[in-house]
């Protein structure tokens, strides 16, 4: 049985998505792929052409930078699902899809929270270490600051709060503990 799935273009996941879209046709899937994004702008399918990409969408894909409004959800006529292959579901509005029994799954890779739990330690060091500064002095010839000036200092043995406990904060916790 053929499934027809709706995919939304995204400038900064070309690859994943085009790949999405090639396996679905692969598995029999009608794929109808949407306007190009640019980077920038959230781009909204405007009501009129509607009947170009949903009229027969069982399913659609939407990343971050497209925005799947209300009325485009309750104007699909054959709407079983939503896809999101990002970190959260901004771009859908959760509200709308709740109230027509929509589901709305979220499929983000493990790249995607991994890579924010890593670019946090970084931040962190980047937080304690301030490499602008010691980078500031070296450019400038300044004098070494004495001990009672240092402005970097060790992550080791020291407690770090954590905000939040989803996916992205354990695996924060994760690469803490080395």
């Amino acid at each position: 049985m053929s499934h027809t799935v709706y995919i939304s273009d995204d400038y900064d996941l070309k690859e994943t998505i085009e790949n999405i879209g090639h396996k679905l046709e692969e598995k029999g899937s009608c794929v109808i792929r949407g306007p190009k994004t640019r980077k920038g702008v959230k781009l909204e399918i405007p009501l009129e052409d509607y009947p170009k990409y949903f009229a027969e969408a069982e399913v659609a894909l939407f990343s971050s930078r497209s925005k799947c409004p209300g009325q485009l959800i309750r104007w699909c006529p054959k709407l079983k699902g939503l896809v999101v292959p990002t970190i959260g579901s901004d771009s859908i509005d959760m509200k709308t899809a709740d109230e027509l029994a929509i589901p709305v799954a979220n499929g983000a890779c493990p790249e995607n929270y991994i890579g924010v739990a890593e670019a946090n330690v970084l931040l962190t060091l980047m937080l304690l270490y301030n490499p602008i500064r010691s980078a500031d002095v070296l450019r400038k010839n300044l004098s070494k600051p004495t001990e009672s000036q240092t402005w970097a200092h060790l992550l080791w043995k020291r407690t770090v709060g954590i905000i939040g406990f989803g996916r992205i904060g354990r695996a924060y916790a994760e690469r803490l503990q080395g």
